[in-house]
C-alpha cells in the first residue's frame, strides 16, 4: 500500500528495512489510524498470513 484516503488518508514515507512510515491525514487520532490501517492489511487475502504491528508515533 503506497497510498490510500477514506476517513484517513495515508500517504507512503519511506521503508527502513522492514518498517513502513506513512503520514496519515487528519493526525488527531493516530491510535484509531494505526488500527484502521492493521485492519486494511488484515482485510486482504495476503494480509492474514502476515504478523506485524501498525504503531502510531
Amino acid at each position: 500500500m503506497t497510498e490510500y484516503e477514506g476517513d484517513f488518508k495515508y500517504e507512503f514515507v519511506k521503508k527502513t528495512g522492514m518498517k513502513l512510515e506513512f503520514k496519515v491525514t487528519p493526525d488527531n487520532d493516530l491510535d484509531a489510524a494505526a488500527k484502521f490501517a492493521k485492519n486494511l492489511i488484515k482485510g486482504e487475502t495476503w494480509g492474514t498470513v502476515l504478523f506485524f504491528q501498525a504503531i502510531a508515533e
